[in-house]
């Protein structure tokens, strides 16, 4: 018996979801005598054959059971063998189907055999399962709809086109087979998924959707075919390694430049890569004619490699032994269609490259990643401009490895404690000694200056910023020494030598993902707390050295010029970068309104930046993991909102609690310190606060729980210790996943300190009942100051890296 079309679905260990999305296949509106359901069972624990049973009078079902290979692309094969329909769709054995999905299939497939449709994919936020059942598919399906979810990965860049007008050609890179269709000769004639793809997870499915587009289909993004995701934990720092294993391998299958672009979507996103790839077929940034050519090729050497420059006769040269040309129109059998941010040769393969100056008008981001590709490969690299020529040659870097006087931080941008503030203040103090020095952001938020949470309305210090931001030093990042955050480690791929780590971890386990998923690929890692030193002490092939944060003297001293007024009451300050329950705020405030409510001679200002933290409409991340981090900037914002709204109605009518929130400027945040009595935080956060080490620079003992934080940078009389208690506290969607699963990767949330609430009702009526407490001693301060100012900690840096590099 022929079909119109053959549903294959793969199933291991999942009888609550596949039985949910057979009962959904039994309401589609499609006739059930035209379509069959294969299921591959990949040797799940027990049999399906119940469930089954269920449903295979009211739709044709075919179940097979193999042995456990966990080849995705092979078991996908297996099924189309098995199929009898003209049309195969694939769905995952966790989405469950609208009643009409097979319709839309059918819709943009009909009556033409080049045409493959895409479904999209809403993601549930985690539910009861006990919420959805059979009934609820049957009977009640808005509650599934109305469920909280997160949109399909692709809907962004979809957006994006459908709202600029900006075209584009395939739409293979969003070639998702969660839930797809496809006419099963096209399927056949391009030989199915690549199998070679199975040992790591991820890629598979866009490599067989640029095949089937090189074959001459149409691809169909149908927004009208919807699917559900159940929601089950992933443990996405896995995924993406092994993602970018499988990108490795699609390179290698397909040397061509948009797939060496594309796989770049773990830097970039999708819009950009696909805006890039238009631009490219333009060949705006080929070099035709070299203007001065024999002085060119006097001065190259043999095997030497041109980078985006198509002159007919430097190709023919004996001197040229490989052309890297995205596009060509000159046929010569030296030349790879590729650009040259991701090859397969080996270190100073090429005696001398030649690249074009165009590109560097492209990307800039694009343009640093092939310069640095290059010059790994290249034991010479000379940039060809319309207008001038400038050479960076391998005795230029073996030069400014000799003056060991060059450091390159390289962050994420993503919303990772204090890390991002932390390296820009040591950028610029490392500039401001003559360390020449470099900021690498990536793609997405060059010259975005929200990284620094704390923003400053410095215009001079801002312009210092910008001009670490873009510069040449990122050319030979490999070769000098490099900083990064934790972020960057993770979702990057970075340089392979003179990598420094230097970050806050505050998770459970944190000792097992330093060892295992952080340290191995480092060789320094530079402590900003010393007690670390016991958790990474087993640790083999890495050195470790403590370099301290610091503070701002000069701001400081300035204002404590510039403010003399004197204070009619007692004000505490209570502030913070992000604030949710996790930020013991509501303690605060239930302590200080039982102590203070009727007492109109102190004050508690909140005061903090909230939902400014960072602009995320300019800011695009990749699909890859879009939703991963995106969604949790989205989610965070409205958490943030959530909790201050509710407090702010809770304490309304108490006049000497004051909230100004979404405030920006550290130099507002400093002046409001030093305005203030005494400076509180309790957060659970266990990272290094800034104004707490700038309130000690200031003479004034803080509020805050003295444990694990700062016996590395003041000692315990200099601040006001609040007794704490742990407890786990689980971050936010996408971030943390299920922390009763035994490995380290899931059990990624943060050993919380909650204040005891006595300790911290004792400290403040102390502290108000004796003023004078609060103050520090000069000479301590003094001491404090020299110790841990940043142009002192950058030198401390420098002093390391003689030692080291």
């Amino acid at each position: 018996m022929i079909f119109d079309f053959s549903i294959i679905i793969l199933v291991w260990n999942k009888e609550y979801e596949i039985n949910l999305s057979l009962k959904a296949f039994t309401l589609q509106d499609y006739e059930k005598n035209k379509f069959e359901i294969i299921i591959i069972d990949d040797g799940s624990t027990n049999s399906l054959d119940k469930i089954i049973d269920k449903y295979k009078n009211e739709i044709n079902i075919q179940y097979i059971r193999k042995k456990h290979t966990g080849n995705r692309a092979a078991n996908r094969n297996f099924g189309v063998k098995k199929s009898r329909g003209e049309r195969i769709i694939f769905i995952d054995g966790d989405m469950i189907p609208e009643k009409n999905i097979i319709t839309e299939f059918d819709k943009y497939t009909k009556g033409n055999k080049k045409n493959c449709c895409l479904g999209v994919r809403n993601k549930l936020i985690e539910f009861d399962k006990g919420f959805i059942n059979e009934e609820v598919i049957e009977n009640n399906f808005i509650i599934l709809k109305n469920l909280p979810s997160l949109k399909d990965e692709r809907s962004y860049t979809l957006n994006f086109f459908s709202e600029t007008g900006n075209s584009y050609e395939g739409n293979w890179q969003l070639f998702y087979s969660h839930s797809m269709c496809l006419w099963k000769t096209s399927f056949l004639e391009v030989n199915g998924f690549d199998e070679d793809f199975s040992k790591y997870w991820g890629a598979e499915d866009i490599e067989l959707g640029y095949r089937l587009y090189l074959n001459g289909c149409k691809i169909i993004i149908n927004e009208n075919a919807i699917s559900y995701h159940l929601h089950h934990p992933e443990d996405m720092l896995k995924k993406l390694d092994q993602l970018r294993l499988n990108y490795k391998i699609f390179v290698k299958k397909h040397t061509r430049w948009e797939i060496e672009l594309f796989v770049k979507e773990l830097e970039l996103n999708p819009v950009n890569t696909i805006l890039m790839q238009n631009s490219i077929k333009k060949c705006e940034y080929i070099i035709n004619k070299i203007k001065n050519f024999d002085k060119i090729h006097k001065e190259i050497p043999k095997n030497t490699l041109l980078v985006g420059i198509e002159d007919q006769a430097l190709i023919e040269s004996d001197k040229v032994t490989t052309c890297f040309i995205p596009i060509n129109t000159y046929k010569s059998d030296k030349i790879e269609n590729i650009i040259g941010i991701d090859t397969i040769y080996e270190n100073d393969f090429f005696n001398c490259a030649l690249i074009s100056g165009k590109y560097s008008k492209f990307n800039i981001g694009l343009f640093i990643s092939l310069i640095k590709e290059i010059n790994r490969v290249s034991k010479k690299i000379i940039l060809i401009d319309e207008e001038k020529e400038h050479e960076l040659n391998i005795s230029y870097i073996n030069n400014i490895i000799s003056e060991r006087n060059y450091v390159l931080f390289q962050l994420s941008g993503m919303l990772n404690g204090y890390t991002p503030y932390y390296f820009t203040k040591l950028a610029l103090a490392c500039d401001e000694i003559g360390l020449k020095t470099c900021i690498d952001l990536p793609w997405y938020c060059v010259n975005d200056l929200s990284i620094c949470y704390l923003q400053s309305n410095d215009k001079e210090k801002n312009k210092r910023f910008n001009k670490l931001i873009n510069h040449e030093y990122y050319m030979i990042s490999h070769k000098i020494p490099n900083f990064l955050d934790a972020y960057f480690s993770i979702y990057n791929i970075f340089p392979k030598e003179n990598r420094i780590l230097w970050d806050d971890f505050n998770y459970r386990n944190q000792d097992k993902l330093l060892k295992n998923d952080i340290i191995g690929p480092y060789n320094y890692i530079f402590l900003r707390k010393k007690w670390e030193e016991k958790t990474l002490k087993n640790v083999n092939d890495i050195t470790l050295d403590f370099l301290p944060v610091g503070i701002d003297v000069q701001k400081i001293n300035n204002i404590k010029k510039d403010h003399k007024e004197k204070k009619r009451t007692f004000t505490f300050l209570w502030t913070d970068i992000f604030t949710n329950e996790y930020s013991n705020l509501n303690m605060l405030l239930e302590t200080f309104y039982e102590l203070f409510q009727d007492n109109k001679n102190v004050c508690l200002k909140i005061f903090a930046s909230g939902n400014k933290i960072s602009n995320i409409n300019n800011i695009f991340f990749s699909s890859s993991f879009e939703t991963f981090i995106k969604n949790n900037v989205i989610y965070k914002r409205y958490v943030y909102d959530s909790y201050y709204e509710n407090l702010k109605n809770k304490y309304k009518d108490n006049e000497n609690i004051i909230f100004q929130t979404n405030i920006l400027y550290e130099e507002i945040y400093l002046e409001e310190l030093y305005k203030a009595d005494c400076l509180i935080n309790i957060n659970s956060n266990l990272g290094i606060f800034p104004l707490i080490l700038e309130s000690i620079a200031f003479g004034k003992k803080p509020v805050t729980p003295y444990y694990l934080r700062y016996e590395d940078y003041f000692t315990k009389d200099l601040c006001f210790d609040i007794e704490t208690e742990p407890y786990p506290a689980i971050l936010y969607e996408g971030e943390v996943e299920q922390p009763g699963i035994d490995s380290h990767n899931y059990n990624r949330y943060f050993i919380a300190h909650k204040p005891k609430k006595e300790s911290l009702k004792q400290k403040l009526e102390f502290i108000y009942q004796n003023q004078e407490s609060i103050l520090i001693d000069e000479k301590h301060v003094k001491k404090f100051i020299e110790k841990f100012d940043w142009i002192n900690i950058a030198e401390t840096l420098k002093m390391l890296l003689h030692k080291y590099f």
